[in-house]
């Protein structure tokens, strides 16, 4: 774990375990289960501020948590203020030796307004004297409350509904912010600008403006679809240059570069990236100084996040960090918050290239300032350094691995800021590929031989040029180890610069052999991909080649989110009727498969894995023994079903969704047997996740009800059907119990899970 020594409650605030047995001994009369982290704001030297969820007798709390330097003094001052109750009596709470200070939602220390907000009878007052007067607005009095964004002691914004379906948005700042906001809007105002919303209230005392709703949808929804107009890139980076060409009054200065508190901040977080972040800021540092001193009118804070699409109309959701700057900042911010989003998987490197291009090459077009290629790609690597701490910050599983690709993707820019060559040229980027391999395969002899060939990056481009010679590649960016199973696969990713640009590829590699069947199943089905896309846009990645010296196949890498994702931000209900349509075209798509799975096979994993747990934990033999009696008892009924091909491991992690396009994701395990087990494992799975994220295996009820009915629909609901899926639901949710053992982090679900299991099968018997 990283550390930071200055900072006394740094493990306490980082490690969950620790700081949810100080919860336990603050609150012991209220039952807290769980608390997980989602954003963390850290200051090197100074102050941490960790926000998390809370389970805590069966509901959700928000809370966060801050730790200053030992000699901070701002822990003492807050036991002056008051506090609104939430559990067990108590909205805050201090951990003078952990020197850690605790805020239960709707509590915060800067911002007053949040707690009032959330109090129907105190927001009526409040939105009373917020709202400006004939306006010719609606009264959001009446309004309920939803909140998008917070960020704890600075700012929180929120959806205000009236019954009848109008909204508005709220705005709280802390004081400073509010003044120089408010400062933007009225000179905004004044100089006749109408892409961004209208102001409708404000409040000085609490910080609060009030703002029209806008329909539409976020630029970073709408470009990952494959029916993106990139005209829209073109209208923007037109409006950008319209921006930076007017006149404006400074209210506050330009962002600060930062950039030696940045390294400070690697020092502690990564010190194995410090060097060569060192390094880079050096570099960075010199070409800044080529730039020349330019003032324009900036936004601060241009990114596709503060973008709103509606129609042919775009609109600008923030202007809190209008300043005279130089313009490449806005595209530098922007360019630089598009390689995050390939980071993160939200668009690939050939999405992010175009729209690079597109973009600068049309805001170049209509501006009066001549901006340099080089100089722009300079910029671009400064603000890159500006989000370097992102992955940290939110909390990202691999957030090491992604602050590495992004000091990579910094070297890259720079290289261009020091050519001035358009990306995409072959000679900006590195001769010798990045190779991360996280995993250890020297006592796995098969798996470390194969390994060592598919990471040379030589005989790769041999193996593509034999096995690929269509697609042309002419180098290796980077190789990966995404994943590794001790004695069975392996999986890697190959970033590649081809003829046509870049290229990501998927390549899997199996200890038993090539495999082959697998390779064709694929093939199978994504020659079919049309005919199997009736009522729902789905496929299988594009397999692309098989190379028998290394027992690997090789697909392409698709963009978008795993379904996993969505249920966890509470949009899975969107896409649960084309989930259940792409399983059911699956089953009838004709292929045919030598491997065969019905329920005999399936009790006798179940069994395997049962029992080895109950080898491990004694005491829990005797439940695991008559749950196992009675599911051979309840699977009676599975016995001479249908059989079709399957998926075999279909859950949601297998199911990637970009926009309203659905791709299916690995099938090893692919075989001929009953359609109903698909349905029933993916339930499980949602169960499972429920119980693991919200404390309840029924959480996700309502979604799993429709995937079952609409696949039940599209069968003929068949009485036998729902009943087998019913039973496959059960069967897998027991092989959770199994599965929760194998990972540490979920070993405390096993006993709930099989005290479910029991319960479940008892009452359906």
């Amino acid at each position: 774990m990283p550390m930071d020594r200055r900072i006394k409650g740094w493990e306490h605030l980082l490690d969950t375990r620790l700081l949810l047995r100080e919860l336990q001994r603050a609150l012991p009369h209220s039952e807290i289960q769980s608390i997980q982290k989602h954003y963390i704001r850290y200051k090197p030297g100074t102050s941490l501020l960790v926000c998390y969820q809370m389970q805590a007798d069966g509901n959700a709390y928000a809370l966060y948590a801050k730790s200053y330097n030992a000699d901070h003094s701002k822990l003492s001052n807050s036991q002056k203020k008051s506090f609104e109750a939430v559990i067990g009596g108590i909205g805050h709470l201090l951990l003078p030796r952990q020197h850690i200070e605790i805020y239960l939602a709707p509590n915060d220390a800067r911002l007053r307004s949040i707690r009032r907000l959330q109090n129907p009878h105190r927001r009526y007052v409040l939105l009373k004297r917020t709202l400006m007067n004939g306006s010719g607005n609606k009264d959001f009095r009446f309004a309920s409350i939803e909140t998008l964004q917070y960020k704890p002691e600075r700012r929180y914004v929120a959806c205000l509904t009236l019954p009848q379906g109008h909204k508005a948005v709220l705005k709280a700042y802390r004081q400073r912010a509010y003044e120089q906001t408010l400062a933007h809007i009225q000179q905004l105002d004044a100089l006749g600008i109408s892409y961004f919303p209208p102001l409708i209230g404000q409040h000085k005392e609490y910080g609060i403006l009030l703002f029209q709703w806008r329909e539409g949808e976020l630029l970073t929804e709408c470009w990952q679809r494959p029916d993106f107009d990139v005209s829209t890139l073109e209208k923007l980076a037109q409006q950008l240059a319209s921006f930076h060409r007017g006149r404006w009054r400074q209210v506050i200065a330009p962002r600060k570069n930062d950039l030696s508190a940045i390294v400070q901040g690697m020092k502690h977080l990564t010190p194995q990236l410090h060097d060569i972040a060192t390094r880079l800021v050096q570099q960075l540092e010199s070409q800044l100084r080529q730039i020349p001193n330019l003032e324009a009118r900036c936004h601060g804070d241009f990114y596709a996040k503060q973008i709103l699409c509606h129609g042919d109309n775009l609109y600008w959701l923030d202007l809190d960090d209008i300043s005279l700057a130089h313009p490449g900042r806005d595209i530098g911010t922007f360019v630089a918050h598009l390689q995050w989003d390939v980071l993160r998987h939200r668009l690939t490197s050939q999405q992010a290239a175009t729209y690079e291009r597109i973009f600068i090459s049309a805001y170049q077009s209509h501006a009066t300032h001549e901006l340099p290629l080089q100089h722009l790609y300079t910029l671009v690597a400064l603000h890159l350094f500006q989000l370097i701490h992102h992955p940290f910050r939110n909390c990202e599983s691999e957030w090491v691995e992604q602050t590495e690709k992004m000091l990579l993707c910094i070297q890259k820019y720079l290289r261009q800021g020091m050519q001035g060559k358009p990306q995409g040229c072959h000679a900006t980027y590195p001769r010798r590929p990045h190779i991360h391999n996280p995993f250890r395969l020297k006592k796995d002899a098969t798996l470390h031989s194969l390994l060592q060939q598919a990471l040379d990056p030589a005989q790769c481009i041999r193996w593509f040029s034999k096995y690929l010679p269509e697609r042309n590649i002419q180098a290796i960016e980077e190789i990966s180890v995404l994943r590794y199973k001790p004695g069975k696969r392996l999986l890697l990713r190959y970033k590649l610069m081809s003829a046509g640009g870049e290229l990501t590829l998927l390549g899997k590699i199996r200890a038993k052999g090539l495999h082959r069947s697998v390779f064709r199943i694929n093939q199978q089905l994504f020659e079919k991909r049309h005919a199997l896309s009736t009522g729902t846009s789905w496929q299988v990645p594009e397999p692309l080649c098989m190379i028998p010296e290394c027992q690997m196949w090789l697909q392409r890498q698709v963009p978008g989110r795993e379904y996993t994702q969505l249920l966890s931000e509470g949009a899975g209900g969107t896409m649960v009727e084309a989930i259940a349509n792409m399983s059911h075209s699956l089953h009838h798509s004709g292929v045919r498969v030598k491997k065969s799975h019905g329920v005999t096979q399936e009790l006798a994993v179940l069994k395997q894995q049962l029992y080895k747990v109950a080898d491990q934990h004694p005491h829990w033999q005797p439940d695991i023994h008559k749950l196992y009696t009675l599911l051979q008892q309840y699977s009676l009924p599975l016995l001479n079903r249908p059989s079709c091909c399957i998926h075999r491991d279909f859950y949601p992690d297998q199911v990637m969704v970009n926009g309203q396009q659905l791709y299916l994701l690995d099938l090893d395990l692919a075989c001929m047997g009953d359609p109903c087990l698909d349905i029933g494992n993916f339930i499980a799975h949602i169960q499972e996740q429920a119980l693991r994220e919200k404390n309840d295996l029924h959480a996700y009820q309502d979604i799993t009800e429709r995937l079952s009915g609409h696949y039940l629909q599209l069968s003929g609901h068949q009485p036998q059907d729902a009943e087998a899926i019913a039973i496959y639901q059960l069967l897998s949710l027991a092989r959770h119990i199994a599965i929760s053992q194998r990972l540490p982090e979920r070993s405390h679900l096993t006993p709930i899970l099989l005290t479910a299991a029991l319960e479940q099968v008892q009452a359906r018997l």
